[in-house]
Parts: structure tokens; C-alpha cells; sequence
């Protein structure tokens, strides 16, 4: 049966997961939509990267969704306090109302960054970043940040097409994307660009004629996967042509 136009809060609880998500249906009782405050999906993300003493590392959190508008969110980091400290420069280009707050307990740094008011929504489809916070490093190290997305409240439109939530949920994608001194991965060279010069300094470390460490190794990472092989080198020449992205 078509059903009116409507429109219905819904609750999406979830953390972030190694590259872009999307959202099943399959993960809820089947038939049933989600209601608001009950649905028990999560998922969890850590990002591990090698960097050196003072580097910057600028993280990012997104989220897809086309016509969807979010009204509020809860975003948690954590991090070994002794690797990094929160930079405190934290912009949130989506949306003007976000608080953040962060503490240090037995060694070990949490950021909490929230949106709680639903009195104005955005709409994520042209720019779907929904969080960014800088850390730097205060040693060299390769370290681990624990992070989550949850209680992120989606504000979306019921048409006859669509017979309940959970099949909205099918659209919703999680994703994050980083920089490191304002380099991103496979500014090898750190030129800010991407060139045929980051691709041979891949090869060059994977035959032991150079070797790339700290930041440079996080860069070189193009698959992001803790290891420098030849197919990092491959993605970066994807990327140089145009038939592959780097994030």
C-alpha cells in the first residue's frame, strides 16, 4: 500500500568502519523498521598510522547519505596520550552548532565531539564531511585512534517508494579520509601532488633502494593497509591517470 508523504526521525547508531559502509536492512528484524532510540547496530573503526615527532595529523569523519538531513551526532575518539595531544583547531564544515570535549585518564586521550540540538539540519550530499579534529604527534610513533560515530539522528522523507526506515538505511555509508602535514596519502614526496615521482619512491623502498619512514610510510600506504607492497605503488598510478581515488 502507498503510504503518504511523511516525515520521521530516525536513529542510526554506528561507528566507523575500514572504508565506506553502507547500512543493511539485514541487521534489523527483518520486516521492521528501527524506531527512534532502539536500534542496536554498531560497528567500530580504529585508523593506525606511522608518524614523526610533530607531524599533524588532520582526520576527518563523513558521512553519505543523499537527502538525508542529519540534526544531530555524537562522534568519540581515542588515543594513546603519550603519542598524541588534540591540537584543539577543530572545524566542523557542515554544521555550526557542535560542541567538543576532551580529557586525559590513565594515559589515554578521549575527544567527544556532539551535535544534540535537531533545531537545524544539513544535508550531506554536496559536502558529506561531518566532523574534523587535528592531533599532533608528540613522539615518533605508529599509533592507534580508536573512533565511533553514534546517536546520529537522520531526518528523511517517506515517499510512496519507500515502505519503511530500515529500507532507507540501506543508502547510509561511513566513511573518513586524512592528511598528514597537509599531505594526503600518496604525496609520498610531500610537493602536494600526487606524481610519477611518489609512484617510483614506492618502488624504490619496496627493492630497498630508499628507505620511506614515519609520515612518508603512512603516505605511501595507498591501500592503507599497514604494509608497502607493489600494488600501493599500482593505486598511486591509478590515481595519476584518473581511474583510481586515494584516500
Amino acid at each position: 500500500m502507498k503510504k503518504r508523504l511523511k516525515m520521521i526521525s530516525a536513529v542510526l547508531t554506528a561507528a566507523m568502519a575500514v572504508s565506506s559502509f553502507a547500512f543493511s536492512a539485514a541487521a534489523a528484524v527483518p520486516g521492521e523498521a528501527p524506531s527512534v532510540g532502539s536500534d542496536p547496530r554498531s560497528l567500530e573503526r580504529s585508523l593506525t598510522v606511522t608518524l614523526d615527532e610533530g607531524d599533524v595529523l588532520d582526520f576527518s569523519t563523513l558521512l553519505d547519505y543523499d537527502d538525508a538531513p542529519v540534526c544531530s551526532f555524537q562522534v568519540e575518539f581515542y588515543a594513546d596520550a603519550a603519542d598524541l595531544e588534540f591540537v584543539g583547531d577543530t572545524e566542523f564544515p557542515s554544521f555550526e552548532s557542535v560542541d567538543y570535549h576532551q580529557a586525559t585518564e590513565d594515559g589515554r586521550l578521549t575527544l567527544r565531539a556532539s551535535k544534540l540540538t535537531a533545531l537545524d539540519t544539513i544535508n550531506l550530499s554536496n559536502n558529506p564531511t561531518l566532523t574534523t579534529a587535528k592531533f599532533r604527534a608528540l613522539r615518533d610513533c605508529t599509533t592507534t585512534i580508536d573512533y565511533l560515530v553514534k546517536s546520529i539522528y537522520v531526518t528523511v522523507k517517506l515517499d510512496e517508494n519507500i515502505e519503511d526506515i530500515s529500507s532507507v538505511l540501506d543508502y547510509v555509508a561511513l566513511s573518513d579520509r586524512f592528511k598528514i602535514n597537509g599531505h594526503g596519502i600518496g604525496d609520498v614526496n610531500g610537493d602536494n601532488a600526487v606524481t610519477i615521482s611518489d609512484a617510483i619512491s614506492v618502488q624504490k623502498h619496496i627493492v630497498s633502494i630508499l628507505k620511506l619512514s614515519g609520515s612518508e610510510f603512512t603516505l605511501a600506504d595507498a591501500d592503507r593497509n599497514g604494509n608497502i607492497t607493489i600494488s600501493d605503488a599500482i593505486q598511486i598510478q591509478k590515481s595519476i591517470v584518473g581511474i583510481a581515488d586515494l584516500y
